[in-house]
């Protein structure tokens, strides 16, 4: 960031039922703008186009008029996740003036204007600002954007917290995207790991120690009955108690 010990105010985003929900016509014409045209554009619509469901009626024994599916990524197709990156993609570059400086990054990473305006991985998404005005800018601007694009926003799965700030000072501000309230966090779950408002690396690993005893614990039963079977056998499975 732009000094080493800078606040840095953000807010952690995740979509409701985000594959299920994108609209097949507008990721067309995303494909299309991002230079995706000819027989491949063609081939993802006709597939699209045969994705229909009937309802079956157990008393009359008789099928209802085929629906078609208007949105919605195909469930268990290799290329789903992608076309909801390429779907998504843009959702951060408006917010970009918005965002933190980062030192030591080259331009070219990241724009010329040298910010970061946050990070997404799949339908995770975190926007980084370096104050509350930023935040609240870029947050009224997704609410934009969801909105245009039909999808939706998890609020209850969502979190606005301050790393290396006063937490205090956010939680007098009230926090909303899509007109539902954002809550103020300590700590938040962030692609598995665990992170707290002061980035306290100890903190992490602590959480994750906990989190593997647990299901270490979860499965000493599991294990002592393979390894007795084992032994039968003369094999036995070692495991540690203690981790």
């Amino acid at each position: 960031m732009e000094q080493g010990n800078a606040s840095c105010i953000c807010m952690f985003h995740r979509f409701t039922k985000a594959f299920d929900r994108v609209p097949h016509e507008a990721l067309f014409r995303k494909l299309e703008s991002l230079g995706i045209r000819g027989r491949c554009l063609e081939f993802y619509r006709g597939l699209y186009r045969s994705s229909w469901t009937q309802v079956s009626s157990r008393i009359s024994d008789t099928l209802s008029p085929a629906c078609p599916f208007c949105r919605g990524v195909r469930q268990g197709d290799p290329s789903s996740p992608l076309l909801f990156d390429l779907f998504i993609n843009d959702l951060l570059e408006q917010y970009r003036p918005f965002g933190i400086r980062v030192v030591g990054m080259p331009e070219s990473c990241i724009g010329t204007e040298n910010r970061l305006p946050g990070l997404m991985f799949a339908d995770d998404v975190v926007l980084l600002s370096p104050s509350r005005h930023c935040l609240k800018a870029s947050m009224r601007k997704v609410s934009e954007y969801l909105t245009k694009f039909e999808m939706e926003v998890g609020a209850s799965k969502c979190g606005v917290t301050v790393f290396h700030g006063c937490v205090d000072k956010v939680r007098r501000r009230q926090w909303q995207l899509q007109g539902k309230d954002i809550p103020v966090v300590e700590e938040y779950r962030y692609l598995g790991i665990d992170l707290n408002c002061n980035l306290d690396e100890g903190f992490t690993v602590r959480r994750q120690i906990q989190r593997y005893r647990q299901k270490l614990h979860m499965a000493t039963p599991f294990l002592r009955n393979v390894c007795s079977g084992a032994l039968n056998g003369g094999v036995c499975i070692n495991y540690m108690p203690n981790v």
